[in-house]
């Protein structure tokens, strides 16, 4: 206890800097990495389950993949 009472400073500075570090990784890498991947699944199944016309050959399901893909990443606020 007396170490952290004449080091207060010290490791307040270090507790916010873990948490900084901690927050950063979350926002930047791992929530994104998250949504791409919902995207993708939730795209792929939508696709699946389209009735369009378009839909029926492969490269008509593909296209359509790719606007619920960026539908999706639009919708949770990626500009791809």
């Amino acid at each position: 206890m007396n170490w952290l009472e004449k080091n207060w400073f010290k490791a307040s500075v270090v507790v916010i800097l873990i948490i900084t570090i901690g927050g950063s990784f979350y926002w930047f890498q791992w929530r994104p990495r998250k949504i791409r991947v919902e995207c993708n699944d939730s795209a792929f199944r939508s696709s699946m389950e389209s009735y369009d016309a378009t839909s029926f050959t492969q490269s008509g399901r593909m296209d359509l993949k790719d606007k619920f893909y960026k539908d999706c990443l639009r919708y949770n606020g990626f500009e791809e």
